[in-house]
């Protein structure tokens, strides 16, 4: 993904309201389709959504303590005995939990927001914070409803293995099932269009409240 900077780019992929959070058309905030997805995308889990593979391999015994997973992850394509396509197993929270995103980088994320009108500031003083300054839990509160509405996709915070600190988060590997391609390039040319260089790949990372 390349890196996107100017407000004039920003728009050719959005649209928005003065209202960050509500919109009388969600087709006026598509974001392209047709753009290439990264390389590190979901890969085979792709090919064919929602349709398992007819040869399915048995659940590993993953064993706590071990770090069978924390040994193999961060990856940008998930390996095979981790994707419920691929793994004879009824319910797909039976595998370990693994997420997949990118670092959370407020310095370009939040500049963003201020460009597409999805920003809120505070209006009287509270704590250290004065009127004016960016609120930052309620922004990032309308870049996740903006997004869901926008993709059907649930952006979230998580602590992984594998990365200091908490990554931007799109899916899990309990939701392969339901990834669509649509989807995939939604959430490329949204971190195209914040700005994450093309170096800075999509990643699956072991969620970091298991030890596997």
């Amino acid at each position: 993904m390349s890196a996107t900077t100017s407000s004039q780019s920003d728009t050719a992929h959005y649209s928005t309201s003065d209202d960050p959070t509500t919109s009388s058309s969600d087709s006026h905030r598509s974001l392209t389709t047709n753009a290439p997805t990264s390389a590190s995308d979901p890969s085979a889990v792709l090919l064919s959504p929602g349709k398992p593979s007819p040869h399915k391999e048995p659940i590993r015994d993953f064993e706590w303590g071990g770090n069978l997973i924390r040994k193999t992850l961060p990856l940008g394509t998930i390996p095979l005995w981790l994707d419920p396509s691929f793994v004879d197993v009824a319910d797909p929270t039976k595998l370990p939990l693994c997420w997949y995103g990118v670092p959370f980088e407020r310095d370009l994320i939040y500049p963003y927001l201020e460009r597409i009108g999805l920003a809120s500031y505070y209006k009287e003083e509270l704590l250290r914070a004065k009127p004016g300054d960016l609120d930052v839990f309620r922004t990032w509160a309308n870049m996740a409803k903006w997004f869901k509405r926008l993709s059907g996709v649930k952006l979230d915070l998580n602590l992984v293995w594998g990365h200091p600190t908490p990554i931007l988060t799109f899916f899990s590997n309990h939701e392969l099932l339901g990834v669509t391609q649509e989807k995939v390039d939604r959430i490329d040319d949204l971190l195209e269009d914040i700005g994450y260089d093309g170096d800075c790949e999509l990643m699956w990372y072991l969620d970091r409240n298991l030890s596997y």
